[in-house]
C-alpha cells in the first residue's frame, strides 16, 4: 500500500482497485516520473546550450518548435502510434480499410 500511496493512490481508492487497475496506476506513476526527469534534463541541456550561443534564436521560433506548430503529423504516423498503443494495452488490431 506504501507504493500505491507514493503513486498518488489514496488508501480508500486502493481497496477498490483491481490488480490490473493498480498496476496501471503504478505504471502511470513511473511514466510521470520518467517524463519529469526527461524534462529536467532537457531544461538543463537547453540552459547550457543557450548560455554558449552567441545569438539566441527568436522566442517565437523556439516556442513553435516546442508546440509542434511547424510539424504536420502524417496519417501513417498516427496509425502506427495507435497500433502500438493498442498492442501495449492488450488490444487487438482490426484493419477495416478497403483493400485494392
Amino acid at each position: 500500500m506504501t507504493e500505491a500511496a507514493a503513486a498518488g493512490v489514496l488508501p480508500p481508492q486502493f481497496w477498490h482497485l483491481t490488480l490490473r487497475e493498480m498496476s496501471a496506476c503504478l505504471r502511470a506513476s513511473r511514466l510521470r516520473d520518467r517524463r519529469a526527469r526527461e524534462l529536467a534534463i532537457s531544461q538543463a541541456w537547453h540552459v547550457a546550450a543557450f548560455s554558449r550561443a552567441e545569438r539566441l534564436p527568436s522566442l517565437k521560433s523556439v516556442l513553435a518548435e516546442l508546440n509542434g506548430t511547424d510539424r504536420v503529423t502524417k496519417p501513417e504516423d498516427m496509425r502506427e502510434f495507435f497500433h502500438a498503443l493498442t498492442i501495449e494495452m492488450g488490444g487487438t488490431i482490426i484493419d477495416r480499410r478497403k483493400k485494392g
